[in-house]
Order: C-alpha cells, then sequence, then structure tokens
C-alpha cells in the first residue's frame, strides 16, 4: 500500500558560510549543518554526576552494605534486550565488586514487569536485597508486597511514571522530577550504568568502567531511545568496544555473524539494531530471556557456542512465526478495511506475544497508522498486546483514557503493552478509535518525510559518504539523514529477485548516473514510477563494501511524480562543485598492486584517470570525473 507522504524540508541552508575561507580543509557544510541543527557533540567525555538522580546516594549505600554482609541481592530483569543487557550489566559489575548475586527475568508468559509471586519465590530463595532493571516504576503492590515481606528494594527504571512513585526503598528513573540530572531519556540500561557508575566512583574504579559500555551500547540501540546526550556517547563509546570486547560470549556471537571480519570492522548502531540485537531478543520472545544473559556472563568459550546455536535457532523460529503472524494480519486488515480507521486493531488466539510488537512496528510502518496486535489467550480470558504509534499520538495517553477496562498497562508515547479482558476488546477498539478522532489532528496521520537537503549528484562520493559517518551513531532524534534528487529520469526498473515487494531502479540525475537503487517495501511503487516521466526521489546514503571493495548505494524512502510534488518547497542553489573542499578523498582500485608517488590526473574524453609517468593506473569514479571535469572546463580548476 503506497503511503500518503508529505516532503518538508528539515532546515534552510546557510549558503554565505559555503564561500568562507577555503584554505584550510573543512567537513561538506551539508554535515556541518547537521551538525548544528541537530545539536550533535563530538565530544564523548562523561560530564554527568550520577548522584544527580533522585536516591542514587541511599541506593549504592544500601549496595555496598549487602556486600559488606554477604546479603543475597538479586536483580529482577525484563525479557527484551533492554532488559538483558542490563541484568547482564549490573550482574557482571556487582560480582566484580565481590557482591553474593544472581538474576531473575520472568518468562513471557508472566507479563511484563514484577509480581508477587516471584517476588514470593525470590525471598524463598533468601533474597535480602532485590535491585529492579527496566522495570519496575509503576509496580506499586508488588513494592508493597515486598514491603510486608521485609524485603528491601531498589528500582532503577526509565519507562513513564504514571502515577505515585512506589514506596521502594531508592527509585531510580531519569524522568523524576526530583532529578538535579537533565536528560530524561536513558534506556534501562544506560539508568543502570548510572547506578553501577556511581558504585565504581565510591570505589574509586573509574578506570574500569570502558569495559561495560560495549553491553550497555547493545541495549540502548535495541530500546529504541533517541540517540542524543548521554545516550550518543554511551553507543558511540560501547560501539568502538564490539571488535574488542573482553566478553566471550559476545566474542563469539560477533565471529559467528560476521566470520571475515568481526575484529576489524566498523560497527555502527545498524548492526547491533537489525543484526546483533534481534539474536538476543529471540530468546525472550520464544522461550527464556536468561540464556541470552548466560551468553553475556559466561566465561566458557564452548559453553557459550552452544549458546549461540540455541540462540540463532530461536531466531530462525522467530522469523518464520513473525513472518506468518504479519500476513494473517495484513489480510484481516485489508479484508475489513481497518487502514480508513484511526487505530489498527488485530486480535487472534494463534498470534505468538512474543513477536506481536515486531509485527505492529511492521504494520504501522506499512499503513502509517497507529496499531495494536493482540494474542488472545482464551483459557485465561485475557489479551496481551503489544502497541506501536505515529509520531504526535501518544499511545500511552490513548490508554489512559480507557484505564478503567485495563488490566494492567504502561510504555512510551510511541510504543506501550497492555493486559486486557477478552470481553472488552471491542469496547476498547471503540473508545480508543473515537478518542483519538476527537483528540489528534488528521493531518498527523500524513507521514512527515524530513528532507535534509535537496543533493547535489556529485556529493554522492566516497568523502561525503565518510564525513557523514562522523554523525553516526544514527537512531532516534539522530535518524539516517534523507535527502532528495528532483527531477530524476530512471530506467531499469523491476522487481528484486524472486520477490514484488522491493523494486530496484537506475537513477540518472544531471548527467550522473546512479546503478542499482533500492526501494525495499517499494513494490505498491511500480505504477506511479512507470506511469511518469520524470520523478523526485527521497533516499539515504549507504557506503557498503562487496568483495573488499567500496561501493555507494541509494536507498529509497520515498518516490513522487515530479509533477505531482510540486508542492514541496526547497530552497537548492546550483553551485557546481565550487563548495567542495579540496583535497578531497576517493578509492581507486588499480591492477598493479606496486604504485607509488606522485601520480597525476589526465583528462581524457573517457573521463578523468590517474596517470603514473604518462601511464594510465586506473580510471576514478565516473560521476567524481565529471564534477572534476566541470570544474576544470568551467571555473578553470587546475588539478595536477
Amino acid at each position: 500500500m503506497k503511503k500518503n507522504t508529505k516532503w518538508i524540508l528539515e532546515n534552510k541552508t546557510n549558503y554565505e558560510k559555503i564561500f568562507e575561507d577555503k584554505r584550510e580543509k573543512k567537513l561538506d557544510f551539508i554535515i556541518e549543518d547537521l551538525i548544528e541543527n541537530r545539536n550533535l557533540s563530538l565530544d564523548t567525555n562523561f560530564d554527568f554526576n550520577p548522584f544527580d538522580l533522585k536516591d542514587m546516594e541511599v541506593a549504592t549505600q544500601r549496595i555496598f552494605e549487602a556486600i559488606k554482609n554477604n546479603q543475597k541481592i538479586y536483580i529482577y530483569g525484563d525479557y527484551d534486550v533492554d532488559g538483558i543487557t542490563s541484568v547482564s550489566l549490573l550482574y557482571l559489575a556487582l560480582s566484580e565488586l565481590g557482591a553474593n548475586v544472581d538474576y531473575y527475568i520472568p518468562l513471557r508468559d508472566e507479563g511484563y514487569g514484577l509480581n508477587k509471586e516471584a517476588i514470593q519465590i525470590l525471598k524463598n530463595e533468601n533474597a535480602d536485597l532485590i535491585i529492579s532493571v527496566d522495570c519496575g516504576i509503576n509496580s506499586i503492590e508488588e513494592i508493597n508486597f515486598a514491603n510486608e515481606l521485609n524485603l528491601d528494594f531498589i528500582i532503577t527504571d526509565h519507562h513513564e511514571i504514571t502515577g505515585d512513585i512506589p514506596k521502594a526503598l531508592a527509585v531510580i528513573n531519569p524522568k523524576r522530577e526530583e532529578n538535579i540530572y537533565s536528560f530524561k531519556y536513558l534506556a534501562g540500561v544506560g539508568t543502570a550504568f548510572m547506578l553501577v557508575y556511581a558504585l565504581y566512583t565510591k570505589m574509586d574504579k573509574l578506570n574500569d568502567l570502558e569495559k561495560y559500555l560495549d553491553i550497555v551500547a547493545i541495549g540502548t540501540v535495541a530500546d529504541i531511545v533517541p540517540l542524543v546526550s548521554d545516550n550518543r556517547k554511551f553507543v558511540k563509546r560501547g560501539l568502538k568496544l564490539l571488535n574488542t570486547t573482553k566478553w566471550t560470549g559476545i566474542k563469539q556471537l560477533l565471529r559467528k555473524i560476521f566470520p571475515d571480519n568481526w575484529d576489524t570492522k566498523e560497527y555502527f548502531a545498524y548492526d547491533v539494531g537489525y543484526i546483533i540485537a534481534p539474536i538476543f531478543n529471540a530468546a525472550g520472545r520464544l522461550e527464556d530471556a536468561k540464556q541470552a544473559v548466560s551468553l553475556f556472563i559466561e566465561e566458557d568459550g564452548f559453553k557459550c557456542l552452544s549458546i549461540i546455536d540455541k540462540l540463532l535457532e530461536n531466531n530462525v523460529e522467530r522469523k518464520d512465526i513473525q513472518k506468518k503472524i504479519l500476513e494473517m494480519s495484513i489480510a484481516e486488515i485489508e479484508k475489513k478495511q481497518l487502514y480508513n480507521k484511526n487505530l489498527i486493531l488485530v486480535a487472534n488466539k494463534s498470534f505468538h506475544h512474543g513477536v506481536i510488537g515486531i509485527v505492529a512496528s511492521k504494520i504501522l510502518d506499512k499503513y502509517y497508522k497507529p496499531t495494536i496486535i493482540m494474542e488472545i489467550k482464551e483459557n485465561e480470558g485475557v489479551a496481551t498486546a503489544s502497541c506501536r504509534s505515529i509520531d504526535g499520538v501518544n499511545i500511552v495517553e490513548c490508554l489512559n483514557s480507557v484505564s478503567d477496562i485495563l488490566v494492567k498497562y504502561g510504555g512510551h508515547s510511541g510504543a506501550a503493552g497492555f493486559t486486557i479482558e477478552i470481553e472488552n476488546i471491542e469496547e476498547f477498539y471503540q473508545r480508543v478509535d473515537k478518542y483519538i478522532e476527537e483528540n489528534f489532528n488528521k493531518d498527523l496521520f500524513v507521514k512527515k518525510l524530513k528532507i535534509e537537503k535537496i543533493l547535489a549528484p556529485y556529493k554522492v562520493n566516497y568523502e561525503f559518504l565518510k564525513e557523514l559517518e562522523i554523525l553516526e551513531p544514527y537512531g532516534a532524534k539522530n535518524h539516517t539523514p534523507i535527502f532528495a534528487f528532483r527531477n530524476c529520469e530512471y530506467e531499469n526498473l523491476r522487481f528484486t529477485r524472486n520477490s514484488t515487494e522491493h523494486l530496484m531502479l537506475d537513477i540518472k540525475k544531471d548527467g550522473y548516473y546512479f546503478k542499482n537503487c533500492i526501494f525495499f517495501g517499494g513494490g505498491d511503487y511500480y505504477d506511479i514510477i512507470s506511469s511518469s516521466k520524470s520523478i523526485d526521489i527521497a533516499f539515504k546514503l549507504k557506503l557498503e563494501t562487496f568483495k573488499d571493495r567500496y561501493m555507494y548505494k541509494l536507498q529509497l524512502e520515498d518516490v513522487k511524480n515530479s509533477n505531482d510534488n510540486i508542492d514541496f518547497q526547497d530552497d537548492y542553489l546550483e553551485l557546481n562543485g565550487r563548495d567542495i573542499s579540496f583535497p578531497i578523498e576517493t578509492v581507486v582500485y588499480p591492477k598493479r598492486p606496486d604504485i607509488e608517488e606522485p601520480l597525476n590526473l589526465i583528462f581524457n574524453d573517457y573521463g578523468v584517470a590517474i596517470t603514473k609517468d604518462r601511464t594510465i593506473i586506473e580510471n576514478i569514479d565516473s560521476n567524481l570525473a565529471k564534477i572534476l571535469t566541470i570544474l576544470k572546463n568551467k571555473f578553470n580548476y587546475d588539478f595536477l
């Protein structure tokens, strides 16, 4: 289904600074604009004080007391990747401090968060102190129950606070109004890291903290929190540790999934979010998340390999189940035309609660409507649901409006979960659909595609794409930049092999040529493109390696008939390459390996070649050659 989109130019360009003193090599002006407009810091040094979080002092004192007296500490976590990494981080850190520590993660069938049965079990296991990670902030009854058992509780959580603060010994949450610490968007693992940071500060062991940041990075990326401020620092530093990780399980997993270059490759947030994290997530979705924790904390390499095989098997099974549920959901949506409602809701007793969140995300992406997918549990008389929402529609606010018929609920503005009695599902659907109708503007259902810049085609080169990596890690609030070309020609439009879901095509823009542009999920656009003489494209840029060679790719995000996109206002100014700050870097692959400087450029009818003593070594990229030729012929640039 073709989404209804509106292109919006994110920020105007300051063209004046482009022609400032260019004697000193600078970042491309587009990169500088992105850094400034997103208020990104390139500094990765920590400048926070963990004790600026309310109750941190109380929490550290109680933990040190437990360590001193050899009291039993249990870490109580959640079964998603944020929860898994939070448990692993705190277990490893407390173990290093000499704590008598164990952990507990509920099965998905137990439901999210704290439950009284589990607390009683831990009490029976002689727990003296429980520390929750990534859960607990709204568990008032459960904390009251723990207090009745004389069981001390420290809550570390990052979720929205929907009511009173539980009466735990300490409650650490970046969203508490009492905090001096001002950044409210830590992940659960980031909040747990703050506790570890505070403990290690007291012990004068801050130099021992760095090794944990790869674990923090995995959980932070997986939980899709804004990758700005301290989250950006955690992830940026953590990603750099992955190919030298101290943790045997992570090392073995990376060796398995990146066999050719696991210890030399540069890791990006994409690798974590789309390749690494889903493997850990599959354990909590289908079986027991504790096996994922065991991979983080296990030191025996052979045991790690066995755990990895099981996790990979779970992930394959997860993909199969997810695919079936997605197909069933789309079939029902199309049959009942649920896409015409303000809210899409699909409930089925054959759905698996472990993957309904992923399915909800994919349905939202396809139809751009708030989406709820439910698993009906007939034997329990309830349904469990995962919610995903669009920008501007706070799904927790919607759930608040029907809290009287929910068993329990919680989450963020864009993602939430709840439990409801089966008999109330229809009433729930009607009321929430009506609430959205009455409280949110219809314009919110038109997806706003934020375009960073109308890009000059010569910008798509090795140096520009390498400079873009400065903006990494990408994620919420620091999304991968989307650029646009207007009035493009195209050719070789086709579906990808064995699928009509994705498209590929070659793009021609002002004499520049881009082959094999991929449009994931763009199958529905085939007729629109094929009937258009000229198209506007919105795209992300990818610098990939294939057979040890760099290649750049345009990954299309949206396509419009140029005649239908005239309302899109841009500020594009044709600069003909005069904005390029020389020298620039490119990559060529000569057939001879023994080439030494000095090298020269020669311009000929075939483009631009690199020469050595009048012998042509290799031609440079045709698109780069084109702009160099323009600069030479039109503006008298001299290239040696």
